[in-house]
């Protein structure tokens, strides 16, 4: 694993640069989560909704 991170991020770099890389890569984690379930609670929160909406004119009508 050591080598891993060694080749991907050298220590001549030093730490600041390995900080900002990691955060950068915390971020674009958090992106794309938002990205891939973004649509899908929309979606159900619209669906819910939607169901809210219903029940009301079913007691209305």
């Amino acid at each position: 694993m050591r080598g891993l991170v060694e080749a991907a991020l050298p220590a001549r770099m030093g730490t600041p640069f390995r900080w900002l890389v990691g955060s950068s890569w915390v971020g674009d984690l958090g992106d794309g989560i938002v990205l891939a379930a973004g649509p899908l609670v929309g979606g159900l929160l619209a669906h819910i909704a939607h169901a809210g909406e219903e029940a009301s004119t079913a007691r209305v009508s």
